[in-house]
């Protein structure tokens, strides 16, 4: 499991949710090897594994480690599933805990444009230069995060957006705030200042 405030465990009835995944890029990567939810049920102590990143990571080199890999992950409106994001995908998918169903959900911010990834193909095991990554990663829009509200019924997406160069400190990318509905539709964004 990789555990951080945007890819938190969550306590979800009797079972624990984490979101896993795999920091580095392979040409081995197939749908049902590289999942990116592991659920511990706390009455059993069984351990299942679901979920595979969306299609376009096993197609692409994302540039593995942090940029473009981490699983973002909340709770979600229905009392069984959890919402995730990843930041090369538009959609937010939605998983069910009870019927272990993914749904896709469309998910863009307007102000997120296209992202390309890092190189188009991979190798057995990627070698990708630690700066050519990171200067590539600010050149790129990405999604982050993802918020359910109970209150208000809402989802809120993080959107962050490309700098013309790379800056000195961590992760100053601009920043956009999108919601979304009980059922992900677009309500509208703002881009931080």
């Amino acid at each position: 499991p990789f555990i951080e405030t945007l890819s938190p465990m969550l306590l979800v009835n009797k079972e624990v949710v984490f979101p896993t995944g795999i920091m580095f890029e392979t040409s081995m990567e197939r749908e049902n090897n590289t999942t990116v939810t592991m659920l511990c049920d706390l009455m059993t102590g069984s351990i299942t594994h679901h979920n595979p990143y969306p299609e376009t990571y096993r197609k692409h080199n994302w540039g593995g480690g942090f940029f473009y890999r981490t699983v973002h992950m909340c709770r979600g409106l229905d009392a069984n599933s959890v919402v995730l994001s990843f930041p090369a995908d538009e959609r937010l998918w939605e998983f069910n805990l009870s019927t272990h169903t993914l749904t896709a959900h469309e998910g863009a911010c307007q102000s997120v444009s296209s992202i390309k990834p890092f190189k188009e193909t991979k190798e057995l095991i990627s070698d990708n230069p630690e700066n050519a990554v990171e200067d590539w990663y600010y050149s790129q829009d990405n999604y982050e995060g993802v918020f359910s509200d109970p209150y208000r019924n809402l989802y809120y997406r993080i959107g962050r957006l490309a700098v013309e160069e790379t800056p000195s400190g961590f992760n100053n990318k601009g920043v956009v705030i999108a919601a979304y509905d009980r059922d992900f539709s677009y309500l509208g964004e703002t881009v931080l200042p």
